[in-house]
């Protein structure tokens, strides 16, 4: 189920997606974001409108590029490690 909210109201390490574009998904940092698919960091424009992806949302986006579970888990921590 998707939330609509506020960048600012969406925690760190969580995966949300800007204007309901599912196949960009970004994953929250400390400051700002970075997009999971082509690892674009942003820390500006942090006030637009976001939706929460779910678990299987998320699963359903990255089997297109045969990505499992533990794949996703593995990029997040890889990304937060490195434009955290």
């Amino acid at each position: 189920m998707e939330m609509e909210m506020k960048m600012k109201d969406i925690k760190t390490g969580e995966v949300f997606c800007i204007e309901g574009t599912k196949s960009y998904p970004k994953l929250k940092l400390d400051i700002g974001y970075v997009d999971m698919r082509d690892e674009i960091r942003n820390t500006h424009d942090l006030d637009c409108d976001c939706d929460l992806m779910t678990e299987e949302e998320v699963k359903k986006e990255f089997k297109k590029y045969n990505l499992d579970t533990d794949d996703i888990k593995t990029m997040k921590e890889v990304l937060m490690e490195k434009y955290n």
